[in-house]
């Protein structure tokens, strides 16, 4: 709990593997690392399908591939 009531924690990090397709989209969100609480890391999944976009990887021809990967974002309740 925060103090102010709510059982949402003020800030933390929550690891998440994508799929970065070839256009840069992602898609597949799974949790990598937990943040605790499921609906934190639920919320962060919807988040990152919705606003991240990446450059695709590339094969040795320069074509764009589809790759995972994996990060770790940082956020924070105001």
């Amino acid at each position: 709990a925060t103090g102010n009531g709510s059982p949402w924690a003020v800030a933390g990090s929550v690891g998440v593997t994508i799929k970065v397709n070839v256009d840069g989209s992602v898609s597949n969100c799974r949790i990598a690392r937990s943040s605790g609480d499921r609906g934190i890391d639920s919320l962060m999944c919807q988040l990152t399908l919705r606003h991240v976009r990446f450059d695709p990887a590339r094969d040795p021809s320069g074509r764009p591939v589809a790759q995972d990967v994996t990060f770790v974002p940082n956020w924070w309740r105001p």
